[in-house]
């Protein structure tokens, strides 16, 4: 069975308008745009989506100082409230909450760790929320991560996340070794479900996909529950993918690219709708980055979703192609 993931955040929000250009990067949308974060989570319900990750990938202590604790509450509060609301609106309607919904859910609004709802209270849900956990520096910057002194950042955040309700702890878009597998360490001595996703950097010199399938395995050793080929082009993911094919590892295993060069043809062709705050993307683009999902499939990959560049439209592609 194939997991849709949801899509980005930063470049999304960027599209529609919202600078991005202190350190905090998705992070800063959450005191200057909250509504319109709502809005792009809503959106990807809408689509089609299945897991649903809340804007924490730059909410850590390195990035947000003494306000993480509260930034990182906000956004896994934010998209929580989403799915909730998604859920109310289809059973009101009489409709299964895991079908594709034919509107776009309500905006959503600040809510306090109490008031919030995990979908870990119900197994058998389609939904579930996952906390990003990013690299404690640029993740397109190996060389500046502290690597194994990562610990004790990637402990405090991830406890926070399952603290605040989230099913799955995401550690999302590692390329140092060492980071990659404190955090994964730390995220899976929470209890909860950790994945981990790699990247190979936007032009794939990060890693060679033999390093990225070591590496995977090493994630995999130390509690990883699914390995995700991520943030790398699309029309490259699957020789990484092929490669941590080859090792059995006994977890589940996905691709969620970014939508490769920006005069590429997958991605990065968003029209802002200035009056209904809305983003169309390219249909073709869309369409092919959802005919290259269909080779990860093939290829063992269960856990699909897009990265930067990508639209709700890419989402809406994957599920009309894959579900």
């Amino acid at each position: 069975m194939i997991t849709l993931v949801d899509g980005p955040l930063g470049t999304e929000l960027i599209a529609r308008g919202v600078p991005l250009d202190s350190d905090q990067w998705s992070a800063e949308a959450l005191s200057t745009a909250p509504d319109l974060i709502s809005q792009i989570h809503a959106e990807y319900l809408s689509a089609g989506a299945q897991v649903h990750t809340a804007n924490t990938f730059r909410t850590g202590p390195t990035h947000c100082g003494t306000r993480w604790r509260e930034l990182t509450q906000q956004a896994v509060s934010l998209v929580n409230k989403q799915i909730q609301e998604y859920k109310q609106q289809k059973s009101a309607k009489g409709t299964p909450a895991d079908s594709r919904p034919s509107e776009t859910p309500r905006r959503g609004s600040k809510a306090g760790p109490k008031a919030t709802n995990s979908t870990a209270s119900d197994p058998k849900s389609q939904h579930r929320l996952a906390g990003s956990i990013g690299p404690v520096a640029d993740c397109y910057r190996p060389d500046l991560s502290p690597g194994l002194k990562s610990q004790s950042e990637h402990r405090e955040l991830a406890h926070y996340l399952a603290q605040c309700g989230c099913d799955i702890l995401f550690c999302e878009t590692f390329a140092n070794s060492d980071e990659a597998v404190t955090a994964v360490r730390e995220a899976a001595k929470t209890g909860h479900e950790a994945w981990v996703s790699l990247t190979a950097g936007p032009e794939t010199n990060l890693m060679s996909p033999r390093a990225m399938a070591t590496l995977a395995a090493r994630c995999v050793e130390n509690g990883a529950a699914s390995v995700v080929v991520g943030c790398t082009p699309a029309t490259s993911s699957l020789n990484y993918l092929r490669e941590i094919e080859k090792l059995n590892l006994g977890v589940a295993l996905g691709v969620i690219a970014n939508a490769g060069p920006i005069n590429g043809d997958y991605g990065w062709h968003s029209v802002i709708d200035r009056e209904n705050m809305t983003t169309t993307a390219d249909a073709t683009a869309a369409q092919r980055y959802a005919d290259l999902a269909q080779h990860w499939v093939d290829h063992g990959a269960t856990l699909i979703g897009a990265c930067c560049g990508c639209s709700p439209q890419h989402i809406a592609a994957l599920a009309n192609r894959l579900k």
